[in-house]
């Protein structure tokens, strides 16, 4: 009689659960090598944003992409991007075709600031396709671009009345603002087209220390400084803000000084040279320093920033 009750809870008791696994994280995932060995649990230092992390973000279809003014701080002293101050995901939006000379097809190009699945060195420049009329088939062809090396924006088989799409070109410039010339067609039309690169598209945002952009301006004087003044502005984060809008650089964690903002890039081309960019008031404008071992290139934006942010 005492063993009966012990029998009815017996058939009543549960198997018991298994452990859940442990949750990989995002690079044990990347990293699935098997028959590795057990890995122990270390405690790993913080990365700089300069490191391995910088530029990495996710979009919208969880993707990894280079977006390039989106960095990782760091706690351990490293290249941290300001905090206040984003900067933008596109470059500004220009007309490569207008509807009226489209015949009803208008056509809208932007560099978008994020690496090439192609090549580190190649530009990224989206395509906005807004149609009044149906159109089929649309590409390009016969592209004049001596020295640039492209690759060409899908064919779109059908793009219907009222509609839009976007398609991505990739383009190596080679450092330099090369002109591209191309048709975009249809079934029945083409359309010529060009673009120029400016030299603020040319760059790629990058962190540096602050010891390190500060001793780079000091070696790098002379012919490889160049400098202009604006009075159009109220606060140094007004100009940089216009800055970022119009060249792909990254914003350094704002000094102790309040008027005093460095940023910095590289050459998408050449990623062994850097551009240093200091923006700070000085009487009643704001100064901009530009240094960079490229004097030419230098000078080329130097033009087009005073130009661009004087608009």
């Amino acid at each position: 009689e005492e063993n009966a009750p012990k029998k009815a809870m017996s058939k009543k008791a549960k198997p018991p659960v298994a452990p859940k696994p442990v949750t990989q994280d995002l690079f044990d995932l990347l990293d699935d090598d098997e028959g590795s060995a057990p890995k122990t649990e270390t405690k790993q230092p913080v990365l700089a944003a300069s490191d391995a992390l910088a530029g990495l973000s996710f979009d919208e279809g969880g993707f990894i992409d280079g977006s390039s003014n989106d960095f990782l701080p760091s706690k351990s002293g490293g290249a941290t991007a300001h905090q206040s101050i984003k900067g933008d995901k596109k470059g500004k939006s220009n007309i490569l075709l207008k509807e009226s000379l489209g015949e009803g097809l208008a056509v809208e190009y932007a560099f978008v600031r994020q690496d090439s699945i192609y090549s580190k060195t190649m530009c990224v420049v989206e395509l906005k396709f807004i149609s009044s009329v149906e159109v089929r088939d649309v590409h390009m062809d016969s592209v004049t671009a001596p020295g640039v090396q492209i690759r060409p924006f899908d064919r779109i088989s059908v793009l219907h009345s009222g509609h839009t799409t976007t398609a991505k070109m990739h383009i190596d410039f080679k450092g330099s603002e090369r002109k591209v010339k191309f048709n975009i067609c249809t079934t029945d039309r083409k359309y010529p087209v060009k673009f120029t690169p400016t030299p603020g598209d040319l760059l790629r945002a990058h962190l540096v220390q602050t010891k390190v952009f500060d001793s780079s301006c000091k070696r790098l004087t002379g012919m490889s400084e160049t400098q202009f003044t604006t009075t159009k502005f109220s606060s140094s984060k007004a100009l940089v803000k216009s800055i970022l809008k119009c060249a792909d650089v990254g914003l350094l964690a704002q000094d102790q000084k309040e008027d005093l903002f460095r940023l910095c890039g590289k050459m998408r081309h050449d990623d062994t040279c850097l551009v240093f960019i200091r923006v700070e008031a000085k009487g009643s404008g704001h100064t901009v320093t530009i240094n960079c071992d490229d004097m030419l290139f230098s000078g080329r934006l130097e033009d087009y920033l005073l130009q661009a942010v004087e608009e």
